[in-house]
């Protein structure tokens, strides 16, 4: 699947539902997206905790996934 374009809060059903029940074989390709918000990185990331693996990350957008992984600091 190629996602294009900015991926925001309101596409994010339509990606879901874009990429169905089985997350484990999904390869996304990221190479065209120029812009993601807060909610489409937590989709990104539940997607590929669920298995979906992803090409062709831009940096910026890589950092945005690990970071979101990372435990909050409490200070």
């Amino acid at each position: 699947m190629t996602v294009a374009g900015q991926l925001a809060d309101e596409h994010v059903p339509d990606l879901f539902n874009a990429c169905g029940t089985n997350s484990t074989t999904l390869l996304i390709d990221l190479s065209d997206i120029q812009s993601v918000d807060a909610i489409a990185v937590e989709a990104l990331r539940r997607l590929r905790t669920a298995g979906a693996r992803f090409r062709g990350v831009r940096q910026y957008i890589q950092l945005k996934l690990d970071s979101a992984d990372e435990p909050s600091s409490p200070y």
